[in-house]
């Protein structure tokens, strides 16, 4: 009956080392993988560095747009006048 304590004994503290095992396995795996997604989803110096990127492109866009339409207005001032000359 002692014998077979012990064996009982040994095996539940085998089964136990392999238990702790697999929970810090787990509990590495888990770790890695919530820190993994929450840097993929939240990485604020990329997000500033795209916002001010684009909004400096935009601006440039934007600029041009409004050089090329102060440009048009004027050639149309000129044809404007031109013809209200002609018709004088």
């Amino acid at each position: 009956m002692y014998d077979n304590e012990i064996g009982n004994i040994d095996s539940i503290r085998n089964y136990s080392i392999i238990a702790i095992i697999a929970i810090l396995i787990g509990v590495i795996t888990f770790y890695n993988y919530v820190s993994y997604d929450h840097n993929k989803y939240v990485d604020i110096n990329s997000l500033v560095n795209k916002a001010y990127t684009s909004s400096k492109g935009y601006d440039s866009d934007m600029e041009n747009i409004c050089l090329k339409m102060y440009t048009l207005s004027q050639i149309v001032i000129v044809h404007t006048r031109i013809l209200n000359v002609k018709n004088l």
